[in-house]
């Protein structure tokens, strides 16, 4: 199956686009265009939520997300500045299990390895892993991805529909780039079998307590 191009003003951008259920032949062709699409040049400080019922049914087809951890010493707010395409396309009913995403170093392009961006997405709304009151429950798995992708970008099937997704930076960066020590549509959950890299668990916590709410 032919890949089709990422359109031009994808460059130098992360791009997440999302199908429903009837469309994984047109996410596995990597074709985003009639995908409801999120763009952004920002590789934010602290991890930026979405929810998906929130961002495709807003009136403005660009805007400003924040994070919801701030650094009390930086007058400019941490986020992501983004632009949505089809975002007309966008219906609130229907179950959206397919996520294409692009992330390259445009300087210096090498899939597999680590990506600036850190991708994940959730089956619970506000990018919740576990359902409070049931934490056990097998049906909320989510993914993280951070290697990045080829040119024409990656598709990922989830098991259940997407209700949320977070964008946020590698942590340490500098001390992975250039190296395959990255994750590649890890899914984590209660029914999952994957196990957390002892290294990026340490890193994100160490993020964590160096940001000042």
């Amino acid at each position: 199956m032919a890949c089709s191009s990422p359109p031009q003003e994808l460059y130098g951008r992360l791009a997440i686009a999302f199908f429903p259920d009837s469309q994984g032949d047109s996410c596995k062709a990597k074709d985003i265009s009639r995908a409801i699409t999120l763009t952004t040049p920002i590789i934010p400080e602290a991890n930026t939520c979405f929810n998906m019922s929130d961002i495709f049914s807003m009136n403005s087809n660009s805007g400003f997300q924040k994070s919801k951890q701030q650094s009390g010493g930086d007058p400019t707010p941490w986020g992501v500045s983004w632009d949505l395409i089809n975002q007309d396309l966008y219906d609130e009913n229907a179950n959206y299990t397919h996520t294409w995403v692009r992330m390259v170093n445009e300087l210096v392009p090498h899939e597999g390895r680590t990506s600036r961006w850190f991708y994940e997405q959730y089956t619970l709304p506000d990018c919740q892993d576990v359902r409070l009151g049931d934490e056990k429950s097998d049906d909320v798995p989510f993914y993280w991805i951070n290697c990045q992708t080829d040119k024409h970008g990656d598709c990922k099937t989830a098991a259940y529909p997407i209700r949320s997704f977070a964008i946020w930076r590698t942590v340490n960066y500098d001390d992975h780039e250039g190296n395959d020590d990255c994750r590649r549509w890890t899914e984590f959950g209660a029914a999952s079998t994957a196990r957390i890299n002892a290294r990026w668990l340490m890193a994100a916590m160490v993020m964590v307590m160096l940001v000042v709410v």
